[in-house]
């Protein structure tokens, strides 16, 4: 499994003991998203790996072993860029899941294009019988009338705006 973006966690409700059999490769482009993680939240220090794969700590702590119960041993956090990780990875994913939202709310173009060289090398390492990719995307558009009711074309389809509907030439209907 992959995650871009250290948020994309949430998907898996944070049980990583069921959610981890194997490896776990999270990419997250900004160092103080990781820093957090690790300093605030409670992320494993020994999950965090060099450009390289080399783990940054030489062995995990003594309540990250008892709090991640082995399972810090098999993620791996990537300071790195997503599109710069998928084109240079060489690893096959049963899923991955993309968060990558910036501080602005916005989603990076170059993640949803579908002519992107991203979203073309997604392809080539998901699993063809069964991979997966998961995106959190959000309207990018006002869906309440003015008075604060919900529209009624909302009981149809979810209008995601712009940006978020061109999301690799799809768009999503709610049934």
């Amino acid at each position: 499994m992959i995650s871009a973006g250290l948020a994309a966690i949430a998907y898996c409700d944070y049980n990583l003991v069921e959610a981890v059999t194997w490896n776990e490769n999270v990419v997250e482009i900004d160092p103080l998203v990781i820093s957090a993680s690790v300093k605030a939240m409670g992320f494993p220090a020994f999950s965090v790996v060099t450009p390289s794969g080399k783990r940054t700590v030489s062995k995990p702590d003594t309540m990250d072993e008892v709090l991640w119960k082995c399972i810090h041993e098999r993620l791996f956090l990537y300071e790195s860029d997503a599109e710069e990780f998928i084109l240079n990875n060489t690893s096959l994913y049963d899923m991955i899941f993309i968060d990558a939202y910036d501080g602005e709310d916005i989603f990076p173009h170059k993640l949803w294009d579908p002519h992107s060289p991203f979203l073309k090398a997604l392809s080539n390492w998901l699993r063809p019988e069964h991979g997966t990719v998961v995106a959190n995307l959000h309207s990018d558009t006002e869906i309440l009338n003015p008075d604060g009711s919900a529209p009624s074309v909302l009981q149809q389809t979810l209008p995601m705006g712009k940006y978020v509907s061109g999301f690799a030439g799809h768009t999503r209907t709610w049934q």
